[in-house]
This record gives C-alpha cells, structure tokens and sequence, in this order.
C-alpha cells in the first residue's frame, strides 16, 4: 500500500467514525448542574390552624367538692420559617361559678430538636373575684418519641379587698412518652398559686377514617389539702393537614395550658374568697357580739 493509498484509507476510517460518533451524539446523557437538596427541617408551624376542646370532670378538697365543665381553644400561626404564634382561650365553670381566661405564645421551633419561647396568661373567677396573671418562658425537648415540656414564670394574683394579693414563681412540666405516633401518656407537676399539685394524663387520636383530626383526652391530678381531680373530653383539631398526633403536637399547636387554672383552687362559698395559703377565707365576717 502506497502512502497516498494509506491516507486515503486512514481518512474514510476517521470519517466513517465520525459521522458514527456524530449520530449517537444526540442520544449521550447531558450533564446538568445538580439543584440543590431540599431542606430535611420542617418550619415552625406547618401551616395556619386551629383547635377546639370540649370537656368535663370532677374535683374535690378537705372542705368543697364540685362539677367541671368547660370548652376551650386555639389557633396557631407561622411566623416565616422558624416561628410561630398562638393564641389561648378557655371558659368554664367550676362548681356554678365562672372561670374565664386567655393566653398567648410567641416561640422558635423545629419540630425535630424542640421549641423555645414566651408565654403569658390572664385568668379571672367571678365566685372568688381572683385574677391570676402569668408571665414565662416556653420550652420543650424532643427525643424520638420521649418529649419534655415546661413553663417555668412569675405569677401575681389579685383578689377583692386585699386578701389576696401576692406574687410567685410558678411552673408547668409534663414528661409524655407516645406509645404509638397516635397514643401520649403523661406524667406532670405543676406549682400555680402557691400550690404543688401531680398530674397523669393521656391522649389518644381517633383513626383518621373514624372522625379526621380528633382526639380523646384526661387527666387526673393530686395535691395539697388532700385536692383531687379529673378531667376529659374531646377535642378536634383543623388545619395541618391529615397527620399522627406526634406530629400534630410538634408541628402545629403548643399545648393550652388554661384548663390548668381549674385545678389550682375549688371555688369557696358564698361570702367567701380563696387564700392560696390559709384556703377558703370569709371576706365579710360579722363583727363579734
């Protein structure tokens, strides 16, 4: 082969491969520049909701007994990414007399390390005439399916004609364990008024094709002055969307502690008012004859 005829032949090789390579060009992968992984931390507050609480119970002390019954309620906003607000309302009635309250949280969240925040609450009872105000910090830790919660604040309680007047620390704590994503138990104490009360508690959310977003609830409580109490009842939660109960807790809504004022005193009777440190008090007493 001459050197003409080689180059010839190298040329029509080089060509044919070319035009081979050239065909299969279009169907090579093209390499784009990778988008960036999605964010595995959800925000504070999965989205705007609210729920509702209807419940009763019974209580009882060394010198009163009486009925509970009552509604209450909230609704949780975000706040951006990584905050959130809520809102707090409560009316009930102990034993005939009215208990009305509210309260606001404002808190950072991620729902799989903890929240951290504010809180602050006013509650008044007509049959005493004490109003309660609570200023606090908000926190709660989670550990799988362990969570810690507590407020821990300075409570100043007011009441007719002096009797009651005073000011102290106060504190919320509950150790919850959820035995499924939809079953929490609770151990509890809680120092409101002057008073160290236990508590034990549990909620269990409906299955989602029986009633979307319900839960059953109770708790039972021991304190002072031989105190004891139950509560239970219903509540219904909207907004979030359709999730387990662990997930409702650490994604939506903090709890509403307001119902815990109805356990912290029992109303006294009439002619009476409530000292957190020598119980039922008379206001008027008639002057000795």
């Amino acid at each position: 082969m001459t050197i003409n005829e080689w180059c010839r032949s190298t040329t029509a090789i080089v060509g044919i491969l070319g035009l081979g390579f050239a065909a299969n060009a279009a169907d090579l992968p093209v390499y784009e520049q990778p988008a960036a992984p999605p964010s595995d931390s959800l925000p504070a507050v999965s989205g705007i909701n609210f729920k509702i609480d209807g419940f009763g119970g019974y209580y009882e002390t060394d010198n009163t007994d009486g009925g509970i019954a009552g509604v209450s309620g909230s609704v949780t906003v975000p706040l951006g990414e990584r905050f959130g607000a809520q809102l707090d309302g409560m009316g009930a009635s102990v034993d005939g007399d009215f208990i009305g309250g509210v309260a606001g949280h404002l808190f950072w969240r991620d729902p799989d390390t903890g929240l951290f925040g504010g809180y602050g609450s006013y509650v008044t009872r007509d049959g005493s005439g004490i109003d309660t105000w609570r200023l606090g910090a908000e926190g709660e830790i989670y550990f799988g399916q362990l969570s810690l919660e507590a407020i821990v604040g300075y409570e100043d309680v007011d009441s007719p004609a002096g009797l009651v007047d005073d000011g102290h620390v106060f504190g919320i704590a509950d150790a919850a364990y959820y035995i499924t994503d939809d079953f929490r138990v609770a151990v509890g104490y809680r120092r409101l008024l002057d008073m160290n009360i236990g508590a034990l508690g549990m909620e269990y959310q409906l299955p989602s094709n029986f009633v979307s977003g319900a839960s059953l609830f109770a708790e039972g409580r021991i304190g002072e002055d031989d105190y004891a109490g139950a509560i239970g009842g219903i509540r219904f939660a909207f907004g979030g969307g359709d999730k387990s109960l662990i997930r409702r807790h650490r994604e939506d809504d903090p709890r509403n502690r307001l119902p815990d004022d109805l356990f912290d005193l029992a109303p006294c009777a009439p002619g009476e008012t409530y000292d957190p440190f020598d119980g039922c008090t008379v206001l008027f007493a008639p002057p000795p004859l």
